[in-house]
């Protein structure tokens, strides 16, 4: 199947040629003008999805943003309360360190004592 023949005239082989270049130029028209602007539709529907999915994503990481800040309102509140803590009990262990080193001092002047009474016991039986 040959396009062009031996007995064509230079009419019908100009005329064929032009089909031929219309053709070629049609496709290369096609490529230029019709296709990007679909493609450009079809890349604005993908930004779209991007753009609901980057909402999506932006509303739960505010969530989770909120909730961390929630939490960490919360453990500075518990980090407060507990050297609240730690500062009485430090405090009450001074206290009872006072009263311990009062208690051992009184402990060992009634030991002292108890020995020297017990020495003037015995002194006043080898005297007696």
């Amino acid at each position: 199947m040959n396009f062009f023949k031996r007995d064509d005239g230079v009419l019908d082989v100009i005329t064929k040629a032009i089909t031929v270049v219309s053709f070629i130029f049609g496709i290369w028209i096609y490529f230029h003008t019709i296709h990007p602007v679909f493609q450009k539709e079809s890349e604005l529907q993908d930004l779209r999805k991007d753009k609901v999915n980057i909402q999506t994503d932006n509303e739960r990481l505010g969530k989770e943003t909120a909730k961390i800040k929630n939490d960490l309102h919360i453990q500075t509140e518990k980090i407060k309360d507990l050297n609240e803590r730690a500062g009485n009990l430090s405090l009450e262990i001074e206290s009872k360190n006072s009263e311990l080193a009062s208690i051992n001092e009184k402990l060992e002047t009634a030991h002292n004592e108890a020995v020297l009474s017990k020495l003037n016991l015995i002194m006043d039986k080898i005297i007696s």
